[in-house]
């Protein structure tokens, strides 16, 4: 068996899983702490529904593929072709990221939010696109949350939903 192949794929997965076991494992503590450890299984229920998606995304694409395959002889060379044009993006958008995403005026790394995100996702001033897209979202959620806050909204309350 040829490990070369298997190795990247299995590091990946494993540094992902270990990443999302982190998360899960902050929520639960600040539940803890919040005194709301009433909402854990929410939290497992979502640990559940995300695994059992993803298994379903996963067969679903290889159903689909072997499906394409079978169909058309053309259909196989063009989905290669398709994800190698999409492998070709992400790898350029991390070569040309600095000229195109330069947000050195719009966040500097000295300065408010380029600081708390530096520290938090070792923020740099060259921004990729899906870098971008996760500090904004990052951005919109802290800010919703503080929103909530300044009107008086109780974010949990004590009685159990289910």
């Amino acid at each position: 068996m040829d490990f070369s192949t298997v190795l990247p794929p299995f590091v990946i997965t494993l540094r992902e899983g270990v990443e999302a076991a982190l998360v899960v494992g902050i929520v639960l503590a600040c539940l803890r702490k919040a005194g709301q450890a009433n909402l854990n299984r929410w939290v497992y229920l979502g640990v559940m529904a995300g695994l059992a998606v993803s298994a379903l995304i996963g067969l679903l694409f290889g159903w689909m593929i072997k499906l394409l395959g079978a169909a058309s002889p053309v259909a196989e060379p063009l989905l290669e072709g398709v994800f190698y044009y999409e492998r070709f993006t992400k790898v350029h958008s991390c070569i040309l990221g600095s000229k195109v995403w330069d947000f050195k005026t719009v966040l500097p790394d000295d300065q408010f939010p380029g600081v708390i995100l530096n520290a938090l996702f070792g923020y740099t001033q060259r921004l990729y696109l899906v870098q971008a897209i996760a500090y904004l979202l990052f951005l919109s959620a802290i800010g919703g949350v503080y929103f909530q806050s300044l009107s008086g909204r109780v974010f949990f309350t004590k009685q159990r939903f289910l």
